[in-house]
C-alpha cells in the first residue's frame, strides 16, 4: 500500500539543469520525486529541499544509472520506499 496516493517519477541527473527542473516541475504538478545524481549529492539535497518545499515527498539516490544493475537498484529502493518490500 502507498504511504501517498501522489503518483511517482523517478528523474536521473536531477541534481542540476534540466533534471532538475523536470523535478520541480513535477513537485510544482502534484508528484513525489526520486531525484538521482552520479556525483553531486549536496546539489541533489539542495532540489530535494526545492520540491519538498513545493508539496513532494522526495527520496535521494546517489548511483550511477549508467549501469543497468544501478537502475534496477534505483527502482527496488523506490517501490520498496514507497510501497514496502
Amino acid at each position: 500500500m502507498s504511504k501517498s496516493e501522489k503518483p511517482v517519477a523517478i528523474v536521473t541527473g536531477s541534481s542540476r539543469g534540466v533534471g532538475a527542473s523536470t523535478a520541480m516541475k513535477l513537485a510544482q504538478h502534484g508528484w513525489n520525486v526520486t531525484i538521482t545524481c552520479s556525483s553531486s549529492e549536496k546539489a541533489a539535497v539542495e532540489v530535494s529541499d526545492e520540491c519538498q518545499a513545493l508539496g513532494a515527498e522526495t527520496l535521494v539516490i546517489k548511483s550511477d544509472v549508467s549501469e543497468e544493475k544501478n537502475c534496477k537498484n534505483v527502482v527496488e529502493s523506490e517501490l520498496c520506499t514507497n510501497f514496502g518490500c
